[in-house]
């Protein structure tokens, strides 16, 4: 396979890498992580050019060679391109290989100066500045629905979605335990909300066939304990684990599991889901602050 790589004599951190690419390049973008694969774009002298990062020794074609080292590389050679790699590994220690990745073709690299990144912790680092954020929102919502989102939640939690899956376009979205939500395939038991689907989520796929479209976003806003649902909505005991797997069986791989309650809601399936995020949502004085954590199935 034809390719142009920096092959690092040591590893690197994606930060590092990235930090280098900014201080070089124009209109520099990230993509979210794919298999273990960081992916990120740039343009130089007219051309946009799209790159992964890779930490482990998984690069095909390389024989184990990469074992203990990283990997920076794009696809497609050409003039530009190999331009733009050499400008990046005058940065590190390394070896620069392009078109078939013979040894004919490998370029040592001697950095005059590695640059280090100093890792931020405590409450400026990147966990707690971008996986954890706050919302402080209106309550009530012109329906007044007991239990129902705050004013503009559902809309900011579908365009983050948007932002965490780079869409530009609306998710293909389930909504469960709907109430008065209005975004997406609505689904809930309670008649008064006119939802499209009237069912107990606990048995989705006996009213919604799992076999068809997968949803790219799901928002769950269930009622936050056995005794709510019975005392507010007059609803059967919730299992989470039971309504979260029927969930799962309609969510695409890669897509988002939206949970939104008054407890941070534990991950339903760590051997498939991640967290990316999670939302603290304050309405009113002396009230509860909500928490959504957002989940990721993997690929």
């Amino acid at each position: 396979m034809t390719t142009t790589e920096i092959i690092f004599d040591e590893k690197q951190e994606y930060e590092t890498i990235k930090q280098i690419i900014n201080s070089n390049f124009v209109n520099v973008k990230e993509y979210d992580s794919v298999s273990g694969l960081k992916y990120i774009s740039f343009d130089f002298e007219g051309q946009t050019i799209d790159c992964y990062f890779v930490k482990d020794d998984k690069i095909y074609g390389k024989n184990n060679k990469l074992t203990e080292c990283s990997s920076f590389s794009s696809n497609r050679p050409n003039d530009i391109k190999t331009k733009a790699f050499r400008i990046i590994a005058k940065h590190f220690n390394c070896k620069f290989l392009e078109n078939d990745c013979s040894e004919n073709n490998v370029e040592v690299f001697k950095a005059k100066k590695i640059l280090k990144i100093k890792k931020i912790t405590g409450y400026n680092s990147k966990t707690q500045t971008e996986k954890n954020i706050a919302w402080f929102l209106p309550r009530p919502k012109p329906d007044h629905y007991k239990g129902g989102m705050p004013l503009y939640c559902e809309d900011w939690l579908v365009a983050l979605a948007k932002d965490i899956l780079n869409i530009k376009h609306d998710p293909f979205t389930l909504n469960v335990f709907c109430g008065m939500n209005q975004r997406g395939y609505r689904v809930d038991m309670k008649e008064e909300v006119k939802p499209d689907l009237l069912c107990d989520i606990h048995k989705l796929s006996e009213y919604l066939h799992p076999v068809g479209p997968r949803f790219d976003l799901i928002i769950a806003d269930p009622p936050y304990s056995t005794d709510e649902a019975k005392d507010i909505y007059g609803t059967p005991p919730l299992k989470y684990k039971t309504w979260t797997s029927e969930c799962d069986k309609y969510l695409k791989c890669g897509g988002l599991f939206m949970v939104y309650h008054k407890f941070v809601m534990p991950n339903p399936n760590p051997e498939k889901y991640e967290v990316v995020k999670r939302v603290f949502i304050g309405n009113r004085t002396m009230h509860l602050p909500r928490v959504c954590v957002v989940f990721r199935k993997r690929n």
